[in-house]
């Protein structure tokens, strides 16, 4: 146990002043962290960021910040990637430059039996084009359509 929590308005708050010098937690053998390293306590408070980790280290202080290990499971589920290049495209009239993506199957098809879709965004104005496809041979046919009706 690190300490003593209340329930205010149906949350636990962490009582900074109710430090425990005992260790009752049971820990899993097959890690290779000390009870008392924080990456323990990440995995166990449900990954919180690295501030509420900051915090824990200065009110208990027998939770060592000893360790730096980037977590596999926050930097996927947060999916963090690196910002796309700015462009030096651009376009200068409506229809000079269009972004085309096919998107599908869906696992439960539309009331029509459509299971794809056909999105065309111009570059200029940001205005989508939204088209229902049952397959993406009807791909081909659309764009010759669209290309006409611009």
């Amino acid at each position: 146990m690190i300490g003593h929590a209340s329930m205010i308005k149906g949350l636990y708050y962490l009582d900074e002043n109710t430090s425990t010098s005992q260790d009752h937690v049971f820990f899993n053998t097959t890690m290779n962290y000390s009870k008392k390293d924080i990456n323990v306590w990440h995995y166990r408070l449900g990954h919180p960021c690295n501030n509420v980790l900051r915090q824990i280290c200065r009110t208990f202080p027998y939770v060592h910040d000893s360790c730096k290990n980037i977590c596999d499971i926050c930097y996927y589920s947060k999916q963090h990637r690196l910002p796309f290049p700015h462009s030096t495209i651009t376009s200068d009239n409506c229809f000079d430059l269009i972004h085309v993506d096919i998107w599908g199957p869906i696992s439960i098809p539309s009331i029509h039996g459509d299971k794809y879709f056909l999105t065309i965004v111009d570059d200029l104005s940001r205005h989508t084009w939204v088209f229902l496809m049952h397959s993406k041979g009807e791909t081909r046919n659309l764009l010759l359509n669209f290309v006409i009706y611009i």
